[in-house]
């Protein structure tokens, strides 16, 4: 059974500020995987891994960034 991600987003814990760290770190992780991958070189292996790490942190900030507006949509609405 697939949850919708308001549901989702009502039982996650620490709300706003939880989501906004989330958001911070993940964007760390978007500049400091490839920074670390292509410290150690330019082999073809480091690039492709720069940029599956690029990739994926990419898809998680999008989904941090969307639980983030969710959380202060929520906020906004129960006051």
């Amino acid at each position: 059974m697939a949850m919708r991600s308001t549901e989702h987003a009502e039982r996650s814990r620490g709300g706003v500020v939880a989501a906004w760290w989330n958001v911070v770190v993940c964007a760390a992780l978007m500049i400091g995987i490839p920074i670390i991958a292509l410290s150690r070189g330019l082999e073809p292996v480091n690039i492709v891994i720069a940029a599956a790490g690029f990739l994926v942190a990419g898809w998680m900030e999008r989904r941090f960034v969307q639980n983030l507006r969710e959380q202060r949509s929520q906020s906004r609405s129960r006051k």
